[in-house]
């Protein structure tokens, strides 16, 4: 059942009478568990924490419907101020009245506050460009860093055929040492004979 708005009730009678009268009908909806949604319409006005005909702690959950005025455009946003018996998200969004229904957006919070709306759409493309270039960074910092290690592995090679070509020039250098070193010891030993023939 929908009752569309309560707030007109004090239009044909006083406010006791319209709480009254509103106790009793949720009473009977209540016992003959029948779901029953209330509106009421209210000013503009910050304190929203009651309802004109002072039922709001009847029900057991009350959602606040409010325009958005900000940025030369007004949005739609809602909240939840209390589901009683169930956990509920303590965030406002933003609502879209579009051709498949009503669509719940997510509010941008950022320095500035919550921006809905084209606010909204406007910084959500900045954000992704951000990320976007965020992005291309990091690809253009990974293709720096491999191709520093490319020429790094390429300097290690060099390095590394450097050091075996010394390390054969080396090896050759002591070859060259030892065979001089056998020629001499056999020079040697054959002056030995020499001498010890020219003593007999």
């Amino acid at each position: 059942m929908v009752v569309d708005p309560i707030s007109n009730l004090n239009a044909v009678g006083t406010t006791y009478e319209a709480q009254m009268m509103l106790l009793r009908l949720m009473d009977f909806l209540k016992a003959r568990q029948i779901t029953s949604l209330f509106t009421d319409l209210t000013v503009a006005r910050e304190i929203i924490d009651q309802t004109e005909v002072g039922v709001s702690s009847l029900m057991d959950t009350w959602i606040v419907l409010k325009s958005i005025e900000s940025g030369g455009e007004r949005n739609r946003g809602l909240y939840v101020i209390k589901s009683r018996g169930m956990s509920h998200s303590n965030q406002s969004r933003e609502f879209l009245l579009t051709s498949n229904g009503v669509e719940l957006v997510d509010v941008y919070v950022g320095q500035e506050g919550v921006l809905t709306g084209t606010a909204r759409f406007v910084q959500e493309v900045k954000e992704k460009e951000r990320t976007l270039r965020l992005q291309q960074e990091l690809e253009s910092k990974k293709r720096e860093l491999e191709r520093k290690r490319r020429i790094m592995e390429l300097q290690i090679e060099s390095l590394r055929s450097q050091f075996e070509g010394d390390n054969e020039e080396l090896e050759t250098l002591i070859r060259s040492y030892e065979l001089a070193e056998n020629r001499l010891d056999k020079t040697s030993l054959r002056m030995g004979e020499m001498r010890k023939s020219d003593g007999i």
